[in-house]
């Protein structure tokens, strides 16, 4: 129906226009004003057939630019909050750095104490080892000497015995002999 209305309008403008063909001196009211109810009439048309899909259209625009709006918010609040942890984690980091940097060096001063304290261990360990070392090593030297001072003693007594000797000279050796030994052992 509406449309058969719109048709029949459009056809009676066109009508009205090819009516009013010639061209007089003045202002043409007449055309103008048929003009003017064509206007009128296609507008009035156009807003009774347009005016549901237009509302609906805009309508519909209206509802996705909310959402969108909407969707933009929420991403933006993510955004904030995930800027918010990023800020604490970095500041909870500049905090913690110090922290083990403190722990480090002390851990490294610790360490080199260790370190200095078992050298120094170790150094009077090898000290202790040497002097006891020496000590074995001196006495087996005596001992030695004390054996090899023994046997040429006891060589040099047969010897002289040998060659026929004196009392007195073998009373002489023997104790020479002892005074040797008793020499020896302190």
């Amino acid at each position: 129906m509406k449309k058969m209305i719109f048709a029949s309008l459009f056809l009676f403008s066109v009508a009205a226009l090819a009516a009013d063909e010639h061209h007089g001196g003045g202002i043409p009211t007449k055309v103008i004003m048929w003009q003017a109810i064509n206007l009128s009439v296609l507008l009035i048309g156009m807003f009774f057939l347009l005016r549901k899909s237009v509302v609906s259209a805009f309508e519909q625009k209206r509802t996705e630019f909310l959402a969108s709006a909407e969707k933009s918010q929420e991403l933006k609040k993510v955004a904030e909050d995930e800027l918010r942890q990023y800020e604490e984690m970095l500041h909870k980091l500049r905090a913690t750095s110090a922290d083990s940097l403190s722990r480090a060096t002390a851990e490294a001063a610790t360490t080199r104490t260790n370190m200095i304290k078992e050298a120094q261990d170790s150094a009077q360990r090898i000290q202790r080892e040497a002097k006891e070392t020496v000590q074995v090593e001196t006495r087996r030297a005596e001992r030695q000497l004390k054996e090899q001072l023994i046997n040429e003693s006891i060589k040099l007594a047969r010897q002289e015995i040998s060659t026929g000797m004196k009392a007195e000279e073998h009373q002489k050796l023997q104790n020479s002999f002892v005074n040797n030994v008793k020499a020896v052992h302190s």
